[in-house]
C-alpha cells in the first residue's frame, strides 16, 4: 500500500509516505473423525512492516469442536459443538464519533479474551433450526473486553432459526 492515509493520534488526517506491506499466513484444518466427531481449525499470522500505522492482531485462532451424525433411520441430521476465538493482544485503533472515522491510539491493548460460542444445527426433512448461545463465557472471565476503547462487544446472547420448506 503506497501513500496509506490514517488518522494520526490527534485524530487529524496524516499521509504515509512509505510503501507498506501486510502479509497474513492461514493454516485451516477440518477433519471428522470416527465419522462423527468434527474439528475444525484456522490459526492466522500477520505481520506489517508498519506496525505503528497499520494496526492488527499478530496472531488469531478459530477453533471449533463437534459432534455430526445422522439419527433415526436418517431422518434428523444434527450437529452439536462449541466454537471458540481468540486473539493475540494488539493495539487497537481508537473511535471518533465526530468523523465517523477510526485513528490511532497507543494506550490502550485489546485481545486475550475467548470468545466461546455453543451451537446446535438440527434437520428434520423439511424442517431446520438452530439454537447457538453466544459469548457463553460472558462475566466468567471478565466483562472488559473490546476491539476498540468504549465499545464493548456483544454481551452472552441466545440467538435461534428456523427454516421449513413447503414445497421440497
Amino acid at each position: 500500500v503506497g501513500n496509506y492515509i490514517y488518522m494520526d493520534s490527534t485524530a487529524l488526517p496524516k499521509q504515509s509516505n512509505v510503501v507498506m506491506s501486510n502479509w497474513a499466513y492461514s493454516l485451516n484444518y477440518n477433519k471428522v473423525f470416527f465419522k462423527h466427531l468434527g474439528l475444525k481449525l484456522n490459526l492466522t499470522y500477520q505481520t506489517t512492516n508498519k506496525a505503528i500505522l497499520m494496526r492488527i492482531a499478530p496472531a488469531q485462532a478459530i477453533g471449533a469442536l463437534y459432534y455430526t451424525g445422522n439419527l433415526f433411520k436418517n431422518n434428523l441430521q444434527l450437529q452439536i459443538g462449541a466454537q471458540c476465538e481468540y486473539y493475540q493482544p494488539f493495539k487497537s485503533l481508537a473511535y471518533m464519533p465526530a468523523y465517523n472515522m477510526y485513528y490511532l491510539q497507543n494506550r490502550y491493548t485489546v485481545g486475550e479474551y475467548p470468545f466461546v460460542d455453543v451451537f446446535l444445527n438440527a434437520r428434520i426433512k423439511p424442517v431446520q433450526f438452530f439454537l447457538k448461545v453466544e459469548n457463553a463465557l460472558y462475566g466468567l472471565t471478565g466483562t472488559n473486553y473490546n476491539f476498540v476503547e468504549g465499545y464493548m462487544q456483544p454481551d452472552r446472547a441466545f440467538r435461534f432459526g428456523l427454516t421449513w420448506l413447503f414445497f421440497d
